[in-house]
């Protein structure tokens, strides 16, 4: 009986084993399978929490985007004109609307009236010298005919009538000789009556060689030694009276160019239109520069009277940019609440001037006409927001710029697959600040990851990780 005991006992012993071998086994099974289930619902859930986005076709626009100032395109400019510059007395009001003639701009005379007045008297006294350098002058050309018709024949004819009596005396003393010797012969006359009468007629002959010598002298010195003399003094009299001439009318001149400058400091509307002042504003500089008092140089521009129906906005490119401009570009512009289309009118050559306070960065102006219907809505300073359209496709791979990544000088992107997100390299086109264009890489129904640098382990652990440089991207 203790041995049947003894045997039940055993049996019973391994069926308790059994069962609790086979519980062990259930238990390490079911743990297994809950631990798988778990590893799977994570990695299902972090699946499933990557963003992704779908490569498709869509029209892709590449624009720069600047802002600027609106102005007219046609302008008529008042400048100052006083020689030397001035300053603002009083000035019409900004924004005034004028008629022809009104008066714009009154500056300061008060040192051309005082110029004037020194220059009056300046003038008064070269006047008066031209006056007597002219009568001195007129007194010398009298002076040159009147010995001609007057003195010197006058002379001639004294001198001819001295000859003629010289000579008719020694035609009558030869005839008293010839007489007196015969009665001496006679002896009617003593030896001193005849030489008396030889005496005469030399003497006789000496007045009149005294005669023809002084009439020979007056025809070939004296008359041309006065004349000489009358003539240097009517030349000295008209060159004094030329240089005289010539100071009068300077100082006239400068009398009448202070009087202009004079006139030139009220200035006066050549034509209808609204009154802009010529305050160059830019991002650089916001000083204000015409208002009553300030200081003008010459030829400066104080103001525009702008033409309303022909507007213009004036913007500044970055020099990154300005290559992808070029004249005839539409561009859609924004001014206030309104909305109207530009094209691209001018590129500047040369930079504006730098300010050392923002850098080396060197900026385009670019001016933009906008469309002439919606001119007239516009006023000169609004300020305006310019979209220039560089280049359009209308059926383009994209991807937004998010889902790029750049990689030791290559772009990347990670597709969804079934075993995670897989890298492909790109090809990139065009792009703009919210899209790439694929021409390589993937295809259209593609999914994406959209951020990869915040899910994708690779794309921080290579050398190089940037984001997309949008300029480094082609535009056509």
């Amino acid at each position: 009986m203790n041995g049947e005991m003894t045997r039940s006992f055993s049996g019973r012993r391994g069926a308790a084993h059994y069962r609790l071998v086979l519980s062990l086994i259930v238990m390490v099974i079911l743990g297994l399978g809950a631990y798988g289930m778990s590893k799977l619902t994570a990695s299902s859930t972090a699946v499933s929490s990557i963003e992704t986005h779908e490569v498709t076709r869509n029209d892709l626009m590449v624009t720069v985007t600047e802002d600027g100032d609106v102005e007219s395109a046609k302008n008529i400019e008042v400048k100052c004109l006083v020689a030397g510059g001035s300053s603002i007395l009083w000035i019409v009001e900004d924004g005034s609307q004028v008629k022809q003639g009104d008066k714009l701009v009154e500056l300061d005379a008060s040192a051309l009236e005082d110029q004037i007045d020194t220059q009056r008297i300046a003038f008064d006294q070269a006047r008066t010298l031209m006056l007597q350098s002219k009568k001195t002058w007129g007194v010398a050309k009298i002076a040159v005919t009147e010995y001609l018709e007057g003195t010197y024949k006058q002379s001639l004819q004294d001198a001819d009538a001295l000859v003629t009596i010289a000579t008719e005396n020694v035609r009558i003393s030869k005839n008293s000789l010839k007489q007196t010797t015969k009665m001496f012969r006679q002896g009617f006359v003593s030896s001193l009556d005849l030489e008396g009468a030889k005496f005469a007629v030399d003497r006789c002959e000496l007045e009149l060689g005294s005669a023809q010598t002084a009439r020979d002298v007056l025809e070939k010195f004296t008359k041309e030694k006065t004349l000489e003399e009358l003539r240097s003094l009517r030349d000295n009299a008209e060159a004094q009276t030329n240089s005289d001439t010539a100071s009068y009318e300077l100082e006239q001149t400068r009398l009448k160019r202070l009087q202009e400058q004079l006139s030139h400091c009220t200035v006066l509307a050549p034509q209808d239109g609204m009154v802009v002042y010529a305050n160059e504003r830019s991002r650089r500089s916001q000083e204000v520069s015409i208002e009553e008092g300030a200081a003008l140089r010459e030829q400066q521009v104080i103001l525009r009277l702008p033409d309303l129906d022909q507007m213009q906005v004036r913007v500044t490119v970055h020099e990154s940019k300005v290559n992808e401009i070029r004249p005839g570009m539409r561009a859609r512009v924004r001014i206030l609440d309104q909305e109207t289309t530009g094209t691209v009118t001018t590129i500047a050559n040369q930079p504006e001037p730098s300010n050392p306070f923002e850098g080396n960065a060197k900026e385009y102006t670019t001016l933009v006409r906008l469309a002439q219907e919606d001119a007239a809505s516009f006023r000169p300073g609004m300020t305006a927001e310019v979209e220039m359209l560089v280049a359009h496709e209308s059926d383009a791979l994209t991807l937004p710029v998010a889902s790029v990544v750049s990689q030791n000088g290559k772009y990347y992107a990670w597709a969804s697959s079934d075993q995670g997100p897989e890298r492909r390299e790109l090809l990139i086109g065009l792009s703009n600040a919210e899209a790439v264009e694929i021409k390589g890489g993937l295809l259209e129904g593609e999914r994406v990851v959209l951020n990869p640098r915040s899910v994708v382990k690779e794309t921080r652990q290579n050398i190089e990780n940037k984001d997309v440089d949008m300029t480094k991207f082609g535009t056509s």
